[in-house]
C-alpha cells in the first residue's frame, strides 16, 4: 500500500511537471529596438540630455498562437518600471491620442511604441506572450 501510494504521488508530480513544462513555451524569435529622439525642452531652453520614444518589433516565432502579449519596460539600473502595458492581438492598431501608433500586427510581427519620451540608456525589455487556452509563455527578457 506504501508503495502504490509513492508510485501515484510520483505519477501526479510527473504529471504536474509535464503540464508546467508545456506550458512554458518560447513564442518570441527577436526583438529588434529603435528610437524616435526629441529634443527635450525646459521652459524653452534645450536640454542636453537626449529624450527618444522607445520603439520595438516582435519577431514571433513561426506557427505559434499568440492572443495577448504583454509588455514591460524597466529601468536598467533601478530596476523600476516604465511602461507596463498587455495588448489583444485582435485589436490592432492602436493609436494614443496624439496620433502616435502604439501597437500594431503584420503577419508574424508585432510593433510597439511606448508613446512616451524617455532618457536615452540601456532599458530591460520584457516580453511575454498568452496563447488561446490562457497559457503563458516564458518571459522573453532583453536589455537594449
Amino acid at each position: 500500500m506504501k508503495n502504490l501510494r509513492r508510485v501515484l504521488l510520483a505519477l501526479c508530480l510527473m504529471t504536474v511537471l509535464n503540464i508546467h513544462a508545456q506550458s512554458s513555451h518560447t513564442t518570441i524569435e527577436n526583438l529588434s529596438v529603435s528610437y524616435k529622439s526629441a529634443a527635450a525642452t525646459s521652459g524653452g531652453a534645450n536640454l542636453l540630455d537626449m529624450k527618444c520614444t522607445p520603439n520595438a518589433t516582435i519577431t514571433l516565432k513561426q506557427n505559434v498562437t499568440v492572443k495577448k502579449i504583454y509588455v514591460k519596460i524597466l529601468d536598467n539600473e533601478t530596476n523600476t518600471v516604465l511602461y507596463q502595458v498587455n495588448y489583444l492581438l485582435s485589436s490592432s492598431p492602436v493609436s494614443a491620442q496624439d496620433g502616435t501608433k502604439l501597437f500594431e500586427v503584420t503577419n508574424n510581427v508585432i510593433s510597439f511604441s511606448t508613446g512616451q519620451l524617455t532618457t536615452l540608456k540601456p532599458y530591460v525589455y520584457q516580453i511575454q506572450t498568452e496563447n488561446n487556452q490562457s497559457e503563458l509563455s516564458t518571459i522573453y527578457s532583453e536589455v537594449k
